[in-house]
């Protein structure tokens, strides 16, 4: 089959055209190192890469809401654990004034003691965050859950609301324990209800004022370090589950981070390699183009 002049001059020029593509695309993946610029380098990489980059994002946000979990629970358990050491001059304190020697005076200034320990409880009881949140006051965390009423006795106003983030798939954490949990329903013993620090504080406090005996009361006191202590463990456990779920997910975006590399990144010596041809075959194209076109104008003239 006989080719025209112009359609050899249209295939030659197409042929350039698509080298020039070429090599400029090959320039542009050794300047960016990414070897997918747009989903037409390589349809099915780049579905698996959108997959992986969904993966990633996910990751990322499982990170950012383990490290808000982290510092609400290393402050809850920073807290508990002052709270577990007041709660054991507490019970020191009853030990002392159960002892039927002690004056009246002396009985006072343990009352005196007591109420400011359980002072002290109630402003942990109202520590917040670093967002300015109550950690302590369930989902009600904008206003100060524990104040004393004018009576002296003390008031709860958060909630029962357990706040939770997600830290991986299908996996949810508590971020801390409420102030119901913590401070007012204090496990006593089979048979008698749960009851509050601060009302069983104010009891004491109550009876020694009055010349009560309150011998029978220390066992309540231990009562309440027990508890105080199994929320500080728990606080503990959950901050241990977050540092093994981090790991997990640290492995788990490495997974995520290389398969997204090997689709995606460039092969440096490779594509150099592949330029270095383009431009040789460009340059090749180019010449055998310049001189078949002057000896057909050539031989045309003849």
């Amino acid at each position: 089959m006989q080719v025209s002049s112009k359609q050899f001059y249209r295939f030659q020029l197409e042929n350039l055209a698509r080298l020039k593509e070429s090599t400029a695309g090959l320039q542009q993946q050794i300047a960016t190192g990414k070897r997918l610029t747009k989903p037409s380098d390589d349809p099915v990489a780049a579905t698996q890469a959108t997959r992986l980059e969904n993966r990633q994002a996910t990751l990322e946000q499982y990170k950012r809401n383990m490290g808000a979990a982290q510092q609400r629970l290393d402050l809850e358990e920073t807290v508990l654990g002052q709270s577990a050491d007041i709660s054991i001059r507490l019970q020191e304190l009853v030990l002392q004034a159960s002892t039927d020697t002690l004056s009246q005076p002396d009985r006072e200034t343990v009352a005196l003691e007591m109420e400011q320990l359980a002072d002290q409880l109630a402003t942990l009881g109202n520590v917040v965050d670093s967002n300015g949140e109550f950690i302590f006051g369930g989902f009600r965390s904008n206003q100060p859950p524990f104040t004393r009423n004018r009576d002296g006795s003390m008031e709860y106003h958060g909630d029962s609301g357990r706040r939770e983030v997600e830290i991986a798939d299908g996996i949810r954490l508590a971020t801390g324990s409420t102030g119901a949990e913590v401070f007012m329903r204090v496990y006593r013993g089979e048979g008698k209800p749960a009851a509050s620090v601060f009302d069983l504080v104010e009891k004491t406090v109550a009876d020694l004022r009055a010349g009560k005996s309150v011998g029978d009361q220390v066992e309540e006191y231990r009562a309440i370090s027990d508890h105080l202590t199994t929320y500080q463990t728990i606080a503990g456990s959950r901050l241990a589950k977050l540092q093994v779920q981090s790991e997990t997910n640290d492995a788990a975006k490495l997974v995520a981070d290389t398969g997204l590399s090997e689709l995606t990144d460039t092969e440096m010596d490779k594509a150099i390699m592949d330029l270095k041809q383009q431009l040789l075959n460009v340059d090749a194209s180019q010449a055998s183009f310049a001189k078949i076109a002057d000896s057909t104008l050539f031989n045309y003239m003849r």
